[in-house]
């Protein structure tokens, strides 16, 4: 069961000009979700995968974020070995 604030991965696999955002499923899940392009860090291609934080579930709708919800800055993603 996801919950806000969970940082989980993503795969693009729509970009949907019309509601300004990319259709993104969730692959441990098959779970679709949003991610809006103005809480996205970059812009992304059909099968980019990357991370986000689930930042609105209303319904059915979940909203992903790359932005960070306390500075409005993006935060990394980037993996440290």
């Amino acid at each position: 069961m996801l919950k806000v604030g969970y940082l989980i991965p993503f795969t693009v696999i729509k970009n949907m000009p019309d509601h300004d955002s990319y259709l993104t499923v969730i692959p441990q899940k098959g779970i679709l979700a949003q991610l809006p392009k103005k809480y996205a860090r970059k812009e992304y291609r059909i099968g980019d995968s990357d991370w986000a934080s689930v930042f609105m579930i209303k319904g059915a709708r979940i909203t992903l974020s790359q932005k960070s919800s306390q500075s409005g800055t993006t935060f990394s993603t980037k993996r440290c070995l």
